[in-house]
């Protein structure tokens, strides 16, 4: 057991998400693309000093590698901004506002001039040589654990290139993803443990969730900073699966205990976060003088009567309590549901609709997640026709035994008064018809073996009845049923 307090352990994090808005110096939408590219440009970027006249150390580190790159573009998806042989358009204002939430969610101090930066960056992933970023808000913190973790700075930036391919000689990049917008989250040093650092990640995923940004792989990037007593200071790039951030961290400490152990020193540097949760070099860290102005881009002045007409957003935590206190929904399942993409569906659902909230919960988090997995189309059943479903549900015209069967039903295309004719709940006559007859069947074996009786009858009875009504009607009916012809024998 690793005592992380007497390590001197320090861990910061950096959130990167994608924002749901067209690109943010361009009106070019925000999209990725797998068909194949219009345009191949072939491209060599070099090194420049800074404007206190010094090469950045990752610039030279890049500039010795040699190679070119290779940009591939749309014509109805990327423009000339995104290839740098146009000046960038002013900020997107819709990227800026969602910005703007995010700082005051986290209790940020909004700065009062926004002044777009250019940070170098010459691994090819940026045809203009730079990423342009702009601080919006510093001083924030979010609680854990009882106690403050600092927000260090909230900032807006483009998002690079998506890497394609790379050989010895040169890399590939699509520019689909440059410049989607990013809100960046950077946290103090003030994270003490590995499973602490999970926490504070899937709190800030969460609260960044209550705004317009994207989901799916790819639109979320963690990185690590750590340190520890007798190191420097290691980032750890492309962290994008929360569950595994303890491990990538146990795996770092345990790295740089065999380097000590023998002598060496830890270098600060940027390493990689890999399939297995232990970590690669990827380059030397940055220094200051990567970043400087951009001259091309207007500073923004932000007011206090703009502060003050923003609306926040509810946050998913505030919705999990909601649905505690009004629906009565367990902890762990509030989370699910509002973690998901049906929260809204579910509450406009328990809201119209006499139906159990739990019920409802659990079939968008758990019944059509196992469809999903089984690949069927859930999009293919419209929202209208969820309402319709969970309308017939509540009026006990489906059984709810039944709703994985039905849904699947749905997902193929079918019609809800088709179903019905195949799932429609029996009534009470309609089970007694069924024992009546099942029971005339087998006279010979009733007798005044009640029991004999019972087991040989309530199979096929139940096969008939095929979950359109509760079994428990069905023992109390049948067992009726057999006293009854026992009694007159």
């Amino acid at each position: 057991m690793i005592d992380y307090k007497n390590l001197g352990l320090k861990i910061g994090l950096e959130v990167h998400r994608q924002l749901d808005t067209h690109k943010l110096f361009c009106n070019c939408a925000s999209v990725l693309r797998s068909d194949k590219p219009d345009i191949k440009i072939n491209r060599k970027l070099r090194p420049v000093k800074s404007e206190i006249m010094e090469f950045d150390i990752v610039a030279d580190f890049e500039r010795k590698k040699r190679k070119y790159y290779v940009y591939e573009s749309y014509f109805d998806t990327n423009c000339l901004v995104e290839l740098d042989e146009e000046p960038p358009h002013q900020i997107n204002q819709e990227a800026l506002d969602i910005g703007l939430k995010i700082s005051l969610l986290f209790n940020c101090d909004i700065v009062d001039e926004i002044q777009i930066m250019r940070k170098q960056v010459l691994d090819g992933s940026n045809t203009t040589g730079f990423q342009r970023s702009a601080l919006i808000a510093m001083n924030g913190y979010i609680k854990n654990r009882g106690k403050k973790i600092n927000i260090i700075s909230v900032c807006l930036e483009e998002d690079a290139a998506r890497k394609i391919n790379e050989t010895n000689e040169y890399v590939v990049y699509r520019l689909d993803r440059l410049g989607i917008p990013l809100i960046e989250i950077v946290t103090g040093p003030d994270i003490r443990d590995p499973v602490q650092a999970k926490e504070v990640a899937e709190y800030i995923g969460a609260i960044l969730k209550s705004t317009k940004v994207k989901s799916g792989i790819g639109s979320i990037r963690q990185d690590l900073n750590l340190s520890i007593k007798c190191g420097e200071k290691i980032e750890i790039k492309g962290v994008q699966d929360l569950r595994s951030i303890p491990n990538i961290i146990e795996n770092e400490i345990t790295r740089q205990f065999k380097i000590i152990n023998t002598g060496k020193k830890i270098n600060s540097e940027v390493r990689k976060a890999c399939d297995d949760n232990t970590t690669s070099y990827i380059r030397p860290m940055s220094g200051g003088s990567r970043i400087y102005i951009e001259t091309d881009v207007k500073p923004i002045r932000v007011t206090k009567r703009m502060i003050k007409q923003i609306e926040l957003p509810v946050t998913i935590y505030d919705k999990q309590k909601k649905f505690i206190d009004k629906f009565g929904l367990s902890n762990q399942l509030a989370r699910n549901i509002c973690n998901s993409k049906y929260a809204m569906l579910f509450e406009s659902i328990v809201n119209e609709l006499k139906i159990d909230p739990t019920f409802v919960a659990n079939c968008f988090t758990g019944t059509l997640k196992e469809l999903e997995r089984e690949k069927l189309k859930i999009e293919n059943i419209s929202i209208l026709e969820f309402k319709e479903f969970f309308k017939k549900i509540g009026n006990n015209e489906f059984p709810k035994s039944k709703t994985k069967e039905i849904l699947k039903s749905m997902s193929f295309g079918k019609n809800l008064k088709d179903l019905l004719k195949d799932f429609k709940k029996i009534s009470l006559e309609e089970l007694d018809k069924i024992i009546d007859e099942e029971a005339i069947k087998r006279t010979d074996i009733i007798g005044n073996d009640e029991k004999r009786a019972f087991k040989k009858l309530m199979g096929p009875i139940m096969h008939r009845v095929n979950a359109r009504i509760d079994e428990k009607l069905v023992v109390i009916r049948l067992k009726k049923k057999i006293n009854k012809i026992i009694n007159q024998s």
